[in-house]
C-alpha cells in the first residue's frame, strides 16, 4: 500500500489499519403498526470489510453493492478521510447516499439512537452461519472480529443536560 495523506480517492493515511465496513442492514417497517413500537426494526443481513483497499478500488466495490442490494438509502461515513469517498458515491447516487459526518453530538446522538433500537427488541445481528458455505468462514471472523470490538467499546456519559455520550473502542483492541 501506499502512504501518505488522503486526497479525493488516492492513498491511505494508514493503509494497514484504515478499514472501510460495509453492514447491509434489512428494515422491516411491520413494527411500524405495533401500538406499543411505532418503530422500525432492523435486521443485519450482510457485512464486509476492506483494510488498507485505496479509495479508487473501493469505490468500484461500493458501487457494485449499491447495484446488486439496490438499497434505499447507503449511508457514508463523510468524516475526514471518508469526504472524499462520500462525495463520488453521493455524485452518482444522489437518491441513495446519504452522507453522515461524525461530530461530539452526532456520535453521542447515533449512539444513543442504536442503544435504543437494541434494547428495545428492534436490532438483530447478522447470522452468517445461515449464508452460503462458500462464504462462512470469511464471514464468521468478520463477525468474531464485530463482536470483538463491540465488546472493547467503551461509553462515558458527560457532564451536562444534554446527556451526551462518547463511545470508543481503545486503540490496541480493535
Amino acid at each position: 500500500g501506499s502512504k501518505g495523506v488522503e486526497t479525493g480517492l488516492g492513498s491511505l493515511v494508514n493503509p494497514g489499519r484504515d478499514s472501510t465496513a460495509v453492514t447491509v442492514v434489512e428494515v422491516d417497517l411491520e413494527t411500524l403498526q405495533d401500538p406499543v413500537i411505532r418503530a422500525p426494526s432492523y435486521r443485519v443481513v450482510h457485512r464486509l470489510e476492506w483494510t488498507g483497499t485505496p479509495h479508487t478500488a473501493l469505490y468500484g466495490r461500493l458501487r457494485g453493492l449499491v447495484e446488486h442490494w439496490q438499497p434505499r438509502y447507503a449511508v457514508v461515513d463523510a468524516t475526514g478521510v471518508g469526504h472524499g469517498l462520500a462525495g463520488f458515491l453521493s455524485s452518482a447516487y444522489p437518491k441513495i447516499v446519504v452522507p453522515f459526518t461524525f461530530t461530539a453530538k452526532s456520535k453521542s446522538d447515533l449512539g444513543w439512537g442504536f442503544l435504543a433500537i437494541i434494547e428495545s427488541g428492534r436490532y438483530a445481528e447478522y447470522n452468517p452461519a445461515a449464508g452460503d458455505s462458500a462464504l462462512r468462514a470469511s464471514q464468521l471472523a468478520l463477525q468474531e472480529r464485530f463482536w470483538s470490538q463491540a465488546g472493547h467499546c467503551q461509553h462515558q456519559v458527560l457532564g451536562g443536560a444534554g446527556r451526551m455520550g462518547r463511545w470508543s473502542v481503545p486503540e490496541g483492541t480493535r
